[in-house]
């Protein structure tokens, strides 16, 4: 069903806005006791808007157009490749409609990182968050915002335990090579198999337009039935990648030229800017690959099996998006001890199409993450047209 605001978001007019008292109440993924609470009262800014999402499923999004104010019936498939939405919601995670997460032009950042409420050593600062309510951080949108850098913009990218720790970069010469001194321990995408892996070579002068030269990672696998790493490891050795992508089977122990499919556990890729690794799972691709790590390969006798991986948590993590709102989340969780999640009310540019000057943009807040009720998953929002320094 869509939620639509009664005045659209380009009216000047002043709105009044009951912004009433934020009750943090319920844990992460359940209820719980009240966070903090405000007497304050309610504020008016012309132009702003405020919606409380629905984002209780813990699979499915729900996708908002912030033009309109409306949220988009879409499924997964319909959302891949519309360009109609502008943010995403899941729970208490946020995308937007841009690079690995959708089709779109979207981009953001961050305009205030309220870091006077976490000390040094970056952990929030529970009394600067207990003074805090929804009405005493709303002047923080009313700008004018300073023009971000070119490398303040932030688009959405996959991001897994991998990072770029297998590769270590040069500064001086632009050249990367392989970091055989930190390890992994991955599942197939049957979820069947393991390897314990690194790479153990790679030549990869970037400024020689030449792509990557050569490379070699090392898989110790436990097939399935098998209880422990095999003793001695199989190979996966490249050359001459200009430019895409190469996929590995280690539980097969061959290349596989098609990477669209499930025959694929590993995949190394070049294209464009990005350099990465990845697993042939969450939105990476439909296997059920995961990886775990990165450890310090000297102490890689600690994992003979995949058993040793702790369970539950971490487990082998999916790929996943990663983007503003994951690099700068809105929230603290435990202030006070307890599970609730608490806004530290940080304001986040969001540029609606960055090949575009005439696409709006806007200062977004979120204040809240529970209902009247303390449920979860009720992810409040504001935000208004941003006004600019000239």
């Amino acid at each position: 069903m869509k939620q639509q605001f009664s005045s659209p978001v380009f009216y000047k007019s002043t709105l009044a806005l009951a912004l009433s008292s934020l009750l943090l109440t319920g844990c992460l993924d359940s209820d719980s006791s009240s966070g903090s609470d405000s007497n304050d009262d309610p504020s008016e800014i012309a132009g702003m808007q405020e919606i409380t999402l629905d984002a209780t499923s813990n699979t499915d999004w729900v996708y908002l157009n912030l033009d309109t104010g409306e949220t988009l019936e879409l499924d997964a498939e319909a959302a891949a490749t519309s360009t109609d939405w502008h943010l995403a919601a899941r729970r208490m995670n946020i995308k937007l409609n841009t690079g690995a997460s959708g089709p779109g032009s979207v981009r953001a950042a961050l305009a205030e990182a309220q870091e006077h409420l976490y000390d040094q050593q970056g952990q929030p600062i529970e009394a600067q968050f207990q003074g805090m309510s929804a009405n005493s951080e709303l002047y923080l949108l009313d700008g004018p915002f300073d023009e971000p850098g070119a490398r303040d913009w932030s688009s959405e990218s996959i991001t897994n335990s991998f990072g770029m720790d297998w590769a270590s970069y040069n500064h001086g010469s632009g050249h990367y090579t392989a970091n055989d001194q930190k390890g992994w321990v991955v599942r197939a995408a049957s979820g069947k198999a393991y390897a314990k892996m690194r790479m153990t070579d790679l030549d990869f002068p970037t400024r020689e337009g030449q792509g990557i030269k050569s490379f070699e990672f090392e898989f110790y696998v436990q097939q399935e039935g098998e209880s422990e790493f095999s003793a001695a490891p199989i190979t996966w050795q490249g050359s001459a990648l200009s430019s895409g992508t190469l996929c590995f089977d280690f539980e097969n122990n061959q290349e596989v030229a098609d990477c669209s499919g499930n025959d694929w556990d590993i995949q190394l890729g070049f294209q464009g800017r990005d350099f990465f690794l990845r697993t042939n799972s969450g939105v990476s691709g439909e296997g059920q690959a995961g990886s775990f790590g990165a450890f310090a390969w000297s102490d890689q006798g600690d994992f003979t099996s995949a058993s040793d991986v702790p369970s539950p948590q971490p487990g082998f993590a999916a790929d996943t998006t990663s983007g503003i709102f994951t690099e700068s989340p809105w929230y603290a969780y435990g202030i006070g001890g307890g599970h609730q999640l608490w806004p530290n009310y940080r304001v986040y540019l969001i540029d609606t199409d960055s090949s575009s000057e005439e696409a709006a943009r806007y200062a977004l807040q979120v204040i809240g993450y529970y209902d009247d009720a303390g449920q979860s998953g009720h992810l409040s929002l504001r935000y208004q047209s941003a006004e600019m320094n000239e």
